[in-house]
């Protein structure tokens, strides 16, 4: 990093007066004198920031060495602080020779009407005087007849009338007694869910969760999701019969068998053919409804 060479101070540009600090703000107390100086040519004389360096008496150590010192100074934020704190006080101060300056605008004949007119706007505004506005805003509020009446009830109820006074202040008389109902109705407590709701509404709540996801899916994506619950069930129902062959027989099949033997048992010929026919040609339902199985020994 190269630094710059020392400088040697000059004395301020004679334009320059020495400032009172009693007049000084925060920010131009903060700063050197030559810093100042740097300011207020900036300020009151409008120059570039080689030029203010220059009257705020920094040396010209080399050809460009004005110029950086200047871009240094004018970017360092006390020095900006400062700069803000002076164009104010001189904004506040010149704010009288700018409104001379509107008005000779708008008193100057040889000026297009529309400047003149542009100069009086900005004259009253700066007074004060600005254009009016109004708006109006309308507020409408709307009531059914049956929250009329139950308004009205409900003051003459404050107001200490009777029943049937009220009543002829209704809007609707034949609705009176609804909404005079309406303002004692007792709401039931909602019935707890039983189990076997709480598993339907969960089932229904799947389903609908399934379908809609079902609804965003593209034409592929919904033909693998039919193949996967295809697969589901198809594993699911393969699980169930196996568990079923394992288990004890169930009644349904245990009568099958029963009914079975006891018609494999009967002889061929005889009085109990005929009824051995008789068996066989009944349903499986009628053989179910035997209370227990027939004893063929005693008819041998």
């Amino acid at each position: 990093m190269t630094t710059l060479p020392t400088q040697t101070a000059r004395a301020p540009h004679p334009a320059l007066q020495e400032m009172d600090e009693s007049s000084l703000g925060p920010a131009m107390l903060a700063l050197a004198p030559q810093r100042r100086a740097f300011v207020q040519a900036k300020v009151f004389f409008g120059v570039d920031n080689k030029k203010a360096a220059e009257m705020a008496g920094y040396s010209p150590v080399s050809p460009h060495s004005l110029e950086s010192q200047g871009y240094k100074l004018a970017h360092d934020p006390l020095v900006q602080e400062a700069l803000r704190e002076e164009s104010v006080k001189m904004m506040r101060s010149e704010g009288v020779r700018s409104l001379h300056t509107l008005v000779n605008l708008r008193d100057d004949m040889s000026i297009a009407p529309r400047e003149r007119l542009r100069a009086a706007i900005e004259i009253m505004n700066r007074c004060g005087l600005h254009a009016v506005t109004e708006s109006h805003v309308s507020v409408e509020h709307r009531m059914s007849d049956a929250e009329k009446d139950r308004r009205i009830l409900a003051l003459c109820a404050e107001m200490g009338l009777s029943e049937a006074e009220a009543k002829k202040m209704l809007i609707s008389p034949l609705e009176a007694k609804k909404v005079a109902d309406a303002e004692f109705e007792v709401i039931e407590p909602e019935r707890p869910m039983t189990d076997e709701e709480r598993a339907t509404a969960a089932e229904r709540d799947k389903r609908n969760t399934i379908r809609r996801a079902r609804y965003r899916m593209t034409p592929n994506e919904r033909e693998a999701h039919r193949k996967e619950v295809n697969e589901e069930r198809r594993q699911r129902g393969k699980r169930q019969y196996a568990e079923a062959k394992q288990a004890e027989p169930l009644p349904l099949l245990a009568a099958i068998e029963a009914a079975n033997v006891t018609l494999a048992t009967l002889p061929p010929t005889g009085g109990n053919a005929v009824e051995a026919e008789e068996y066989s040609s009944a349903g499986l339902e009628d053989l179910l409804l035997v209370p227990e199985p027939i004893d063929t020994t005693k008819e041998q």
